[in-house]
């Protein structure tokens, strides 16, 4: 199992894409070992073989996948899975719908070498990388407001941020209220109470408003 500690699992339909995916994980992120796929079709075997994967770098539109109802299939069925999606697609509707079906970052084959890099660390290090251009998302990060000693003011309960640890990890209502022995009714009255307290409207946004808290570090 230890050969997979420092792996990653690239799927993309253009070798030369792969490729500097690959470069970019060993060089800038020390990743050891990095799997090149061109296809869906064998993700499956590498993910059910450990869960010890750093990373899947993957294009939603590759063959096999599905889209981004894939991407969410995805993280339905490997929920531990940690998922950075690259497209030559871009816009803020997509990078909408990427997070949203469960993704840790999206990156566009245009962006940034640095862009990139910090997408894919966050996602290595479970957390939401979200642009800086996705107004409604970063307005719930900015408009917190730390008290006197810096730490973030929530009226969240326990529960509630165990639910939204969950969420993060794709987990629907459902997956959630299995996890934590509660009915799925009492986990749309927590998501509702989670969604009010951030001033939020959506899942999106309330696990990205939660990333830069304290007790949210995963």
């Amino acid at each position: 199992m230890g050969k997979f500690l420092s792996s990653a699992l690239v799927v993309y339909s253009h070798a030369l894409i792969r490729a500097g995916i690959d470069a970019t994980l060993k060089r800038e992120l020390g990743i050891v070992e990095v799997v090149q796929l061109e296809s869906l079709a064998p993700l499956h075997r590498y993910l059910q073989s450990s869960r010890d994967w750093m990373i899947l770098v993957i294009d939603p539109n590759v063959e096999g996948c599905g889209g981004i109802k894939g991407i969410a299939r995805l993280r339905r069925t490997y929920p531990w899975l940690r998922i950075a999606v690259i497209s030559d697609a871009c816009g803020r509707d997509m990078i909408l719908r990427v997070l949203g079906a469960g993704a840790h970052g999206f990156v566009s084959t245009d962006s940034s070498m640095e862009e990139i890099v910090l997408t894919f660390r966050a996602a290595i290090e479970g957390h939401i990388h979200v642009p800086d251009d996705i107004a409604d998302i970063t307005n719930a990060l900015t408009s917190r407001r730390p008290n006197p000693d810096g730490q973030v003011n929530s009226d969240l309960t326990e529960r509630q941020r165990d639910v939204v640890r969950l969420m993060s990890q794709g987990y629907s209502n459902k997956e959630i209220g299995r996890a934590l022995h509660i009915a799925e009714s009492t986990v749309k009255v927590h998501v509702s109470g989670v969604f009010k307290a951030l001033g939020v409207k959506n899942r999106v946004s309330a696990v990205a408003a939660l990333e830069g808290m304290p007790l949210f570090r995963h």
